[in-house]
């Protein structure tokens, strides 16, 4: 029923599954509904947030893995930590036909594309890739933060699609930076209004993506969805949010370390009652999704 999100009833067989074995006929009847669904062609598959896998995640994979080989699996992870994962994903990471793709920080010339990108210049001072690349040494998103950062605060300027420092008659070691990518994200966060930073953080009790129509019913302000749908926007704009689909008003933070740095503001009070709310709304839709914190 969770997976195809509607209600199924049990029959007398299934009513006296529980715990591995009902989990083992859950994949079961996964792979053979799958079979029906994916043509025997050539096709890649997209498994993000890998590191987020408990064991049964990472035995249904494997088990699609050998179900379908002509389907390329791409995992998305952070390092995972070969000690600390379970039997199922080293049998399927440890195949003999695996390619691991290690993504290294940016060199500095692919950081100063990356300037260029989130300022929307054609050219960039070199103080300020200078500044940047010494703080962020080639994390992307935080490159992005620090020179979104430094606009939104006025230190540097954008004239005629170049940016310059405007310090006035403040010197580069008088510039205070956040500590850490998760510090200035952070610092984006509150640029926000009140109002907007709440959703934020409300938004993040779901997971990365969410739907607006969800947030309203989580939403401890019980603000009406297109107001929730304006403030969504005015994160959007600052690049901390990005639409998924329009029409159903389905969204996703623009980078899973904004969602966690707008879960981690707030308060324990309000992360376990909005949890136990989510949990509430989530069951009753037949889900399970949700910030990673919440299990």
């Amino acid at each position: 029923s969770p997976v195809l999100r509607t209600e199924i009833a049990d029959t007398p067989a299934t009513e006296n599954l529980f715990g591995g074995g009902r989990a083992e006929k859950t994949q079961t009847v996964i792979i053979a509904l799958l079979e029906h669904l994916i043509q025997a062609t050539p096709q890649v598959v997209i498994v993000e947030d890998a590191h987020w896998f408990d064991s049964a995640s990472w035995q249904l994979l494997e088990r699609f893995s050998r179900s379908f080989p002509h389907v390329l699996v791409t995992i998305v992870s952070r390092p995972l930590d070969p000690d600390a994962l379970p039997f199922e994903a080293r049998r399927l990471l440890d195949r003999p036909d695996r390619l691991v793709i290690q993504l290294e920080p940016f060199t500095r010339e692919g950081s100063v594309a990356l300037i260029n990108a989130a300022l929307a210049t054609v050219e960039t001072a070199q103080s300020i890739v200078d500044l940047i690349y010494s703080h962020a040494e080639g994390h992307p998103l935080f490159t992005i933060a620090l020179a979104q950062s430094l606009r939104d605060r006025g230190l540097l300027r954008v004239e005629a699609n170049y940016a310059h420092l405007g310090l006035g008659d403040r010197s580069l070691s008088q510039i205070a930076f956040p500590d850490g990518v998760e510090g200035v994200v952070a610092e984006r966060i509150a640029s926000l209004t009140p109002a907007q930073q709440l959703t934020l953080k409300v938004a993040a009790v779901l997971g990365r993506s969410f739907e607006v129509g969800m947030l309203a019913r989580l939403h401890p302000g019980g603000m009406p969805a297109d107001v929730l749908a304006s403030e969504i926007a005015s994160a959007e704009r600052v690049g901390l949010v990005e639409t998924l689909d329009a029409g159903l008003g389905k969204h996703r933070f623009h980078h899973a370390i904004i969602g966690d740095t707008a879960y981690k503001l707030l308060v324990s009070d309000q992360r376990r009652g909005l949890h136990a709310k989510a949990a509430e709304l989530l069951s009753s839709r037949g889900e399970v999704e949700g910030h990673p914190a919440a299990s």
